[in-house]
């Protein structure tokens, strides 16, 4: 779950941009600009978007629709709610381990998420094909917009500036 509301609410500026900029063969300078412009925007952004999530209604509609992605998940794939579960379950160890120093049971923890990852990508792909989904989605990510916006005004620069960039990676500028 924790990865999963972590992943709605990552501001959709990199999300979008890392495909785009991944189809290169070689790294181009003028996308290796424009993704590190993005990388700035969003580090300015995020402690903007953590204020925001204070907000009890945007934190619920968060939740609302983590929950919904991940029934949609387990609609296209009944076996990935266990493999999310253990997902969860394994940053609780994860943390453990780092406060015990213990290297082994990391690596451990990271090969065991390295095989649980694929199948849930592809759940989470078709989830995320859903239309009730992308609507869902989107009007929460609206919603964060407008309150980081409200909080600070300056944000809807910042928003612009990086619709901006997107479009130069989608080929539009």
């Amino acid at each position: 779950m924790f990865q999963l509301r972590r992943a709605l609410t990552a501001l959709p500026i990199l999300a979008l941009a890392l495909p785009a900029a991944a189809d290169a063969q070689e790294p181009d300078p003028q996308v290796q600009q424009v993704m590190a412009e993005l990388q700035q925007i969003n580090a300015q952004l995020m402690p903007l978007q953590e204020r925001a999530m204070e907000d009890e209604a945007l934190s619920s509609e968060r939740e609302a629709t983590t929950q919904a992605l991940r029934a949609a998940m387990i609609e296209a794939d009944p076996q990935v709610g266990a493999s999310l579960d253990r997902m969860d379950a394994m940053l609780d160890e994860v943390r453990q381990a780092q406060e015990a120093g213990d290297a082994d049971r990391i690596v451990a923890l990271t090969q065991e998420a390295q095989q649980l990852q694929p199948r849930i990508a592809m759940a989470q792909q078709q989830a995320l094909e859903r239309e009730d989904i992308q609507d869902r989605i989107e009007a929460f990510q609206t919603n964060l917009r407008n309150r980081m916006i409200e909080l600070e005004p300056a944000a809807a620069r910042l928003f612009e500036r990086a619709d901006e960039l997107q479009e130069q990676l989608n080929g539009g500028g």
